[in-house]
């Protein structure tokens, strides 16, 4: 049976059985089809940002409507960016793919978006687990689609995965400072004007 090219039905493929997905990855037809994906997946993405800050307010900032416009632009900025920086390690782990595959490669993994707005929720563990996602599915697109050898692949991106988790629980840690310190601030105030309030109180009578 053919598989299923649609873009939904791609996004399905990626997330349940990747590795059949990268083996059997379309490539050399050009660029049109990953960013039509990167459309329909981006708007789902939107979508579930928006449904998320509806249901959970003040624990994710709501972006209204231009939400559903403006993530199929980020995702695909995103994989032009993370594509030409993995293009270069492709190439030189020894992959003779040209931009337009390591493009594909890393535009089909945006399939994780959508379930990462709800993941990303958990602090630190929600970083954890869509960077190892992202990092398994980029290891077997190094293995299925650019011929490089398991554990090389394996240790690559492990090693990245690393590098990116630190960097987001470090991040993480930094905002949660500031919302810390933005809290004390207003504490700190409102007590300054209770006792001016009060102050004022005691001059007055």
């Amino acid at each position: 049976m053919q598989p299923d090219r649609s873009a939904l039905g791609d996004a399905i493929a990626v997330l349940t059985r990747p590795r059949e997905f990268y083996r059997t990855m379309p490539r050399g037809t050009g660029v049109l089809e990953p960013l039509l994906f990167l459309v329909v997946v981006g708007m789902i993405t939107g979508a579930v940002h928006l449904g998320v800050a509806r249901l959970f307010p003040g624990q994710v900032i709501d972006p209204g409507l231009e939400i559903l416009l403006l993530a199929p632009v980020v995702l695909m900025v995103l994989s032009l960016v993370i594509g030409s920086l993995l293009h270069l390690v492709w190439k030189l782990l020894g992959s003779g793919e040209p931009f337009e595959t390591a493009f594909r490669c890393v535009a089909y993994a945006m399939a994780i978006a959508p379930v990462a707005v709800v993941v990303g929720m958990l602090p630190y563990m929600g970083t954890l687990i869509v960077v190892l996602w992202w990092a398994l599915l980029q290891a077997l697109a190094s293995i299925e689609v650019h011929g490089i050898a398991e554990p090389v692949a394996v240790a690559v991106f492990g090693i990245i995965a690393v590098l990116l988790i630190l960097l987001g629980v470090t991040l993480e840690l930094a905002v949660h400072e500031m919302q810390r310190g933005g809290e004390l601030h207003v504490a700190a105030g409102s007590r300054a004007a209770l006792e001016a309030r009060s102050s004022l109180s005691e001059l007055v009578t």
